[in-house]
């Protein structure tokens, strides 16, 4: 099978069959898509879908071919069950594209198992997932004093519940209103009970007010719940 071709007619250069599916190989290949980054357009939040366009364009047998806009690309946020975790997604964002093995559109329109592919194609630009989120290679690093060797750090503003929280989070020490008023009244108490008992009243105001219980003025700016 690696005799020469000639070609009928007159002048052309021979090719071998082997050359000939070696280059037609070859150009398979290169038409197939992988991976790579795109940059946000817009984002539907209500549909967890995403228009996208991809940062680098293809090149076959020496042609670039421009990246063309995808709209409607699910995103594959962290989920398990009603649990899930996500973050703003603005135009200029970046995110991975993932390329499927194949056609999944059956699935992602109606989220039905089990859906025939509606062709054969494979490693198509058709069959997309975007997954949040890259940084730019060229972006400064994140402050390395933001990380913790043991704990898990989490940047911006959180909501926790869904994104109707509104009351802030309480921190250590955050200051209880009540305490001050608590204070007072109690000392009032004493003098009272300890005029007539001496020294009957256990603890004393300024214990009793530290540990009481009320409600606390929270200070946190960045993690709100419901």
């Amino acid at each position: 099978m690696d005799e020469d071709l000639d070609i009928e007619g007159g002048e052309g250069t021979d090719v071998s069959l082997t050359e000939l599916i070696e280059d037609a190989l070859i150009l398979a290949v290169q038409a197939m898509a992988g991976a790579c980054f795109g940059k946000v357009d817009a984002y539907d939040t209500a549909k967890d879908r995403v228009s996208i366009t991809p940062l680098v364009p293809l090149t076959v047998a020496g042609e670039v071919i421009a990246a063309p806009k995808f709209p409607e690309v699910p995103v594959a946020w962290p989920r398990l069950g009603d649990m899930s975790l996500k973050f703003p997604l603005l135009p200029g964002a970046f995110m991975r594209l993932d390329v499927l093995g194949h056609d999944h559109s059956g699935w992602v329109v109606s989220g039905t198992e089990g859906v025939p592919p509606t062709n054969e194609r494979r490693f198509s630009l058709s069959d997309l997932v975007a997954v949040p989120l890259v940084p730019s290679p060229l972006s400064a690093p994140p402050d390395p004093t933001s990380y913790d060797a043991a704990w898990a750090v989490l940047f911006g503003q959180l909501k926790v519940g869904s994104s109707a929280a509104t009351k802030a989070v309480a921190l250590h020490q955050d200051t209880c209103p009540a305490a001050a008023l608590m204070a007072t009244w109690m000392g009032q108490v004493e003098t009272i009970c300890n005029g007539v008992v001496p020294l009957g009243v256990a603890p004393l105001s300024t214990t009793f007010a530290t540990t009481s219980i009320a409600t606390v003025t929270a200070t946190s700016t960045k993690l709100k719940a419901e």
